[in-house]
């Protein structure tokens, strides 16, 4: 019994070289094409990420949660609150503000702005309203006196994000500014 012979031919060759040149082919077109969408290309594109920050930035301030802080009630009585979110203590102050505790005698703005200030590369404003209430707004460097001061500091490029959230005593608007 006689084996003949097979010698391969080329085409097998080429047609791996093919693939292979077309896989590199793929490969650089993806990282060009990857590289260009992800360049902001103009206002509108930089705008939408600035105010795609602004949102995920509100919802993670509002659910980070603050070790320790207190006020001091009607009463003179100082309760301490422990590991509550910045959420939790907005509505709380803004509810116990319309019950007649004043403003100074809380001291959750320090520990929300210190909280925000580690985490945010902006310049920001947070500001929790109610018709029951004054606007309670906190800034980067501590409390800020109405919305007239806050327009004032913040300038031309403002984002927002904003929450409407059912509190203790009616609606709350909870709203965080973003800006350079």
């Amino acid at each position: 019994m006689e084996v003949e012979s097979v010698k391969g031919d080329g085409r097998g060759v080429f047609t791996l070289y093919d693939a292979a040149l077309f896989f590199v082919f793929l490969i650089v077109a993806s990282s060009i094409i990857s590289a260009y969408s992800s360049y902001p290309s103009d206002d509108f594109t930089s705008r939408k990420n600035f105010s795609t920050y602004c949102h995920e930035a509100r919802k993670a301030l509002l659910g980070a949660t603050v070790e320790e802080t207190d006020y001091t009630g009607v009463d003179g009585n100082v309760v301490v609150r422990r590991d509550i979110s910045v959420r939790i203590l907005l509505l709380e102050q803004v509810y116990l503000e319309g019950r007649g505790v004043p403003r100074e005698n809380f001291s959750y703005h320090r520990d929300i702005r210190i909280l925000a200030n580690r985490h945010f590369r902006y310049n920001w404003v947070l500001r929790a309203s109610s018709d029951n209430a004054p606007d309670l707004i906190i800034g980067r460097h501590g409390l800020i006196d109405g919305v007239g001061e806050m327009l004032n500091r913040m300038g031309g490029a403002v984002t927002s994000s904003s929450w409407w959230e059912e509190g203790l005593d009616g609606r709350v608007e909870i709203t965080l500014y973003l800006y350079e």
